[in-house]
């Protein structure tokens, strides 16, 4: 049985999202269409519309953490990165090195880094606080340009 796949746009001060929901919880936040854009139907759901609502209040400095129904769609290492990534304090940055101490050991940084990139939810799994060991800001599935946004609203150190 195929499971319904919603879609909504939004206009946000970091540029236009798409949410994506099935069965009342998020699965995915684009930073522009998707594009298997076709296999969604355009609809503002409940739980969409919450998690725009939260989204705006954190792009505003008002909210620090979602509380949200989320349901990414990775694999299960990526899963337990993922996991990681949510315990991550607002206002707090690890290196990808750490990241991988927590789950396996540095020398799967890459690995590590890989499946960061591969988060389905960026903003509402806070993949963004994650920089290099040497302090550079590293790469961000929505640009650098927005990652420092982020990592300047929540003055991270």
């Amino acid at each position: 049985m195929t499971k319904t796949k919603n879609i909504f746009s939004y206009d946000t001060v970091i540029g236009q999202i798409f949410i994506a929901e099935t069965d009342s919880k998020i699965t995915n936040l684009y930073f522009k269409k998707p594009s298997d854009f076709k296999n969604f139907i355009f609809c503002e759901t409940k739980i969409i519309k919450e998690a725009a609502l939260q989204l705006n209040m954190y792009l505003k400095g008002k909210l620090k953490n979602f509380n949200l129904s989320l349901n990414p769609e990775v694999s299960a290492y990526t899963k337990k990165v993922l996991d990681e990534l949510v315990k991550i304090p607002y206002g707090k940055t690890i290196s990808y090195m750490d990241l991988a101490k927590k789950i396996s050991n540095s020398a799967h940084a890459r690995a590590v880094a890989s499946a960061n990139g591969r988060n389905p939810l960026p903003l509402f799994i806070p993949c963004h606080r994650v920089i290099s060991a040497n302090g550079a800001i590293g790469g961000y599935l929505g640009g650098i340009k927005i990652k420092k946004l982020l990592l300047e609203l929540e003055n991270a150190k």
